[in-house]
């Protein structure tokens, strides 16, 4: 032992012997090797982990997806039996006590009832009300997290959970645009009776992707249980007149032309542009003296949607219009004029001929790419 303590002491004595700088370079060599064994051994610890907990979610997940395909087989259209009443007792001998395994099933049900329709459908929602899953939708709309929160939002409007409408409504004002545009489009198709009635109280600008979004979501609904979009004409938000506009011209509501007409005087050059474009769409004759009423004092790219609105309209009656309006020096207004002309017909064609030997070299260029 003695030999031992000895040895020890001339090592250590023998350490401190050495110079200050060896010293410090020892200190960082033996801290920077331990930070590197602590280092590896977390990863291990962390890989460990991540493989128990695949494992064990993956277990779990089988037997949730054996007992869904058990009741979804169990499902047909006579429906002799229920297969809720049927299942349940085996759903309920899982341990759903413990968190993890309520949220995979949550997650699984959720999944099979995106990909069905119709009675499996029904079944798998009811299905997930017996088994008292909704309250994991009600925390995650009550969730502080935003992500969670929208989660929330989509889960409701999947399952069309309608006991939860009141949370979605109170946040369609949310300061959040990525949580306003899920509860708008929740809305929509929580509420059958009104689905429309948040454009009346809508602050926040409706995004032009966020627009898309509701397109895509309206265009899928059943066109009888629609209302009147020109109703929201009137809107002092833009962006909502913007996305009525859109929808009245995709729903062909052509009882809406009068209220169009009438946004041509709207201080918003998007919106004036979009309305020219509807009534171009609808073909409305009535709107021709009102599109060449506000010509004169419009800029030129509004000038040249104008050109193109009564060129789709194509009354027969502006072709004196138009032969002015080709004959001018300004390239878009110019190249819609002449493409009005050559869609008016035989005059029309006749008249650009005429003009073609005398034209300025941009309008002759214009001609000869359009009549050629």
């Amino acid at each position: 032992m003695d030999i031992i303590y000895n040895y020890m002491s001339l090592y250590y004595s023998g350490i401190y012997d050495l110079p200050r700088n060896i010293l410090i370079a020892l200190l960082i060599a033996f801290f920077s090797l331990s930070l590197l064994i602590i280092f590896y051994f977390s990863i291990i610890i962390k890989r460990l982990i991540y493989i128990f907990y695949k494992s064990r979610d993956q277990y779990w997940t089988e037997q949730i997806d054996q007992l869904l395909n058990m009741f979804l087989s169990d499902i047909d259209e006579e429906q002799i039996t229920d297969p809720v009443a049927k299942i349940l007792s085996e759903f309920r001998k899982i341990p759903l006590k413990k968190r993890f395994i309520k949220h995979l099933l949550y997650q699984q049900i959720l999944a099979y009832h995106k990909n069905f329709t119709g009675n499996a459908a029904e079944k798998l929602k009811e299905l997930f009300l017996q088994l008292h899953l909704e309250d994991i939708t009600k925390n995650k709309l009550m969730s502080g997290i935003v992500q969670l929160k929208i989660r929330g939002i989509m889960d409701t409007a999947q399952l069309t959970l309608t006991e939860f409408s009141p949370i979605v409504e109170q946040l369609l004002h949310h300061r959040s645009s990525e949580i306003r545009i899920e509860a708008q489009a929740a809305y929509i198709i929580l509420n059958k009776a009104h689905p429309f009635d948040f454009f009346d109280e809508v602050k926040e600008p409706i995004q032009d992707w966020h627009q898309l979004v509701l397109l895509d979501l309206i265009t899928r609904l059943n066109s009888n249980e629609l209302p009147n979009f020109s109703r929201w004409l009137s809107s002092n938000n833009r962006s909502v007149i913007e996305l009525c506009l859109k929808l009245i011209v995709h729903f062909q509501q052509y009882e809406a032309i009068g209220r169009i007409v009438d946004l041509l005087n709207h201080p918003d050059t998007e919106i004036k542009h979009l309305s020219i474009q509807a009534l171009g769409e609808f073909e409305a004759v009535d709107a021709e003296q009102a599109l060449l009423d506000c010509y004169a004092h419009e800029t030129v790219e509004i000038q040249a949607e104008i050109i193109k609105a009564l060129g789709r309209i194509n009354s027969g009656k502006q072709l004196d219009f138009f032969m002015h309006t080709a004959a001018l020096q300004q390239f878009e207004i110019a190249f819609e004029a002449s493409k009005a002309l050559i869609a008016s017909g035989t005059k029309g064609i006749e008249l650009l001929k005429k003009y073609q030997v005398q034209a300025p070299p941009m309008n002759k260029q214009i001609l000869n790419q359009l009549i050629g």
